[in-house]
């Protein structure tokens, strides 16, 4: 996962500590994580948060409102506003 992901392990171990991932799976013999499907498109989705600069407090952040849905509409950061084009 850490290849998969560009994050480092120590920085996994991190995000699941935090509960950026909750609990992973390990292997019984090997003592391995074991990321399963959705674990692993939340690494994805956390990279590409990292990656344009967010915070671990905004990640955090981002992914409560995202799974609360549309009953956290009215806490979400405003649109962008238009800008108009002139031609």
């Amino acid at each position: 996962m850490a290849r998969r992901s560009g994050f480092s392990e120590p920085t996994l171990r991190y995000y699941e500590k935090i509960g950026l991932l909750g609990a992973v799976a390990r292997d019984e013999s090997s003592g391995h994580r074991r990321y399963e499907a959705a674990t692993a498109d939340r690494v994805e989705a956390l990279s590409c948060l990292r990656s344009s600069g967010m915070t671990v407090s905004g990640m955090r952040r981002y992914l409560d409102l995202l799974a609360r849905g549309n009953a956290a509409a009215a806490e979400q950061w405003p649109p962008p506003t238009r800008r108009s084009v002139t031609r």
